[in-house]
């Protein structure tokens, strides 16, 4: 199978997105868990993962940084 290479600024944006899909997914499960028990320390996180996803949805110079995403993955689990 032949892999599609696409320009960098593409790639870039896709990667983007797909970041971003995951602070999405890891932001729902918090609320999933607040609305079944009372969690505060998941308000901060929600807030911190709110500010990044819109960092990787709207600033065209945002970077991950690869720490702060597997905090945020790990936060899922």
């Amino acid at each position: 199978m032949e892999s599609r290479n696409l320009p960098q600024s593409q790639r870039e944006i896709a990667l983007r997105r797909a970041i971003s899909t995951i602070y999405y997914g890891v932001f729902w499960k918090l609320r999933e868990r607040l609305l079944r028990v009372s969690f505060p320390e998941a308000y901060p996180l929600m807030e911190e993962l709110k500010r990044l996803r819109e960092m990787a949805d709207y600033q065209k110079d945002w970077k991950p940084d690869l720490k702060k995403f597997r905090r945020v993955k790990n936060l899922a689990n």
